[in-house]
């Protein structure tokens, strides 16, 4: 039976060495110095030359490991500041740690907030502005007489008139009335708020745009069929009541265009958009106050801060022992004996 060929590690000087340092996390126990930690030493063992002014050797190898041991605790403090400055940018780029505190998981109103923490305003459907639909919604809830006209919409609803004389649907035909806006904008609006389950916000006139040129290719592409079938049936002679029926359809929808029956179920969008606003409002100043309470709280891993603890303390009681010995090491030695007499 053949044997197995045992697979071993590097063999190489290089390959050895990145193999040494597989599992080096952030350095602390390693017992080469970096850079960083060597101009450390150099400074700390000046510093304590100056001031215990060493005279044996032994003097000056405790100087060198004090000076070490100091560096290392200074490394070992940086890198937990480091971390938790981590964790706290972790927390920044992830709303939805907040959102979860909060309670708050999915809904128009989470997506109001988050787009409002980010570009530092709300993007509202067909370039209203808040003022705008506060007053429209003002209205509206005022509003207490039938209205079934334009002119009486224009007479007690003059913010919406102002908003739909400056708003163009896409597919909207020039001359609309004010009603078949109307219509069309209550139309997006609902399918927004309620089936969405999202608010598009700044990208909303991007993907009306695209869907509105979808629609007209389709709707050429349609022209195009009806002309064809226009010459074929041309030597019909039952082409004329088909005639009245597109004819009869044109004008049931243009009654549909002026039936102010309708009206209250159009205006009920501006309703519930301005109902999610303030909500929004509510939920940014909330999500603020939750986001500065985590981030002053934010806290290491249970098993990296029990690591880095045994580390301060370990590297802690060898500084104190050092200075210690070093102390003990002065008083013994006659020189200094002589020099405080």
């Amino acid at each position: 039976m053949a044997t197995r060929k045992k697979v071993g590690g590097p063999v190489t000087v290089a390959g050895k060495a990145r193999s040494a340092q597989n599992s080096l996390k952030h350095g602390i126990t390693q017992a080469a110095l970096g850079s960083t930690e060597q101009a450390a030493v150099a400074d700390y063992i000046l510093e304590l030359t100056n001031y215990y002014d060493p005279q044996s050797p032994l003097e000056k190898l405790q100087i060198e490991r004090i000076a070490i041991y100091r560096a290392k605790l200074a490394r070992l403090y940086q890198v937990e500041q480091v971390r938790l400055e981590l964790v706290r940018k972790e927390l920044s780029s992830s709303p939805d740690l907040v959102f979860r505190r909060l309670g708050v998981l999915s809904g128009v109103v989470k997506s109001m907030t988050l787009e409002y923490i980010q570009e530092g305003k709300l993007h509202l459907p067909f370039g209203l502005v808040p003022k705008q639909l506060a007053a429209i919604d003002a209205e509206i809830k005022a509003n207490t007489v039938s209205i079934e006209s334009e002119a009486q919409l224009q007479k007690q609803l003059p913010s919406l008139c102002v908003f739909l004389k400056g708003y163009q649907p896409l597919e909207a035909d020039p001359s609309a009335t004010l009603l078949s806006k109307l219509q069309l904008v209550s139309k997006q609006l609902n399918r927004e708020l309620n089936t969405l389950d999202t608010f598009l916000g700044k990208w909303r006139d991007i993907i009306e745009h695209y869907v509105w040129a979808k629609e007209q290719l389709v709707s050429q592409k349609a022209q195009e069929d009806e002309i064809e079938m226009k010459e074929l049936m041309r030597h019909v002679s039952s082409s004329y009541p088909m005639k009245e029926e597109r004819r009869t359809r044109k004008n049931a929808a243009n009654d549909a265009n002026n039936d102010f029956s309708l009206l209250p179920n159009y205006l009920k969008g501006f309703g519930e958009l301005q109902n999610y606003c303030k909500e929004a409002e509510q939920l940014v100043e909330r999500f603020i106050v939750a986001k500065n309470l985590m981030a002053n709280s934010v806290m290491l891993p249970v098993q990296e801060s029990d690591l880095l603890l045994r580390y301060q303390t370990t590297l802690e009681r060898r500084l104190s022992a050092t200075i210690g010995e070093l102390l003990e090491i002065q008083k013994r030695n006659p020189v200094q004996v002589a020099s405080e007499k």
